[in-house]
């Protein structure tokens, strides 16, 4: 009489195995990906910030150079001259290598 294969009882288990492995790799995939997206969301939201920064910079710049066209400053003007020059000086980067120029230019 004719027997069945001895082995029959490694199918599940390498069945088994097989879908183990399947579900590790797509939780790593998973994982990888869902790092990946959130790094490259960091770097976006930063340079977004970099550049709204930038803006503020660029007006307070604008309000304070135009402050030392103006003959004539009045009391509320001289206010609002020194709030942008502070402005100014708190913005600006104090490890920058230009720093102490724009410093000394602000301060005349």
């Amino acid at each position: 009489m004719l027997s069945g294969p001895t082995w029959t009882w490694a199918v599940p288990l390498i069945v088994g195995i097989i879908a183990l492995a399947g579900v590790i790799a797509t939780a790593s995939v998973a994982y990888f990906n869902t790092r990946r997206q959130l790094r490259s969301t960091h770097i976006l939201k930063i340079a977004e910030m970099r550049q709204s920064w930038i803006s503020e910079l660029r007006n307070t710049m604008a309000s304070f150079q135009s402050f030392g066209v103006s003959p004539d400053i009045d009391h509320r003007k001289r206010r609002e001259f020194y709030e942008a020059g502070t402005k100014l000086e708190l913005m600006m980067n104090p490890l920058d290598e230009d720093y102490d120029v724009l410093i000394k230019s602000v301060s005349k």
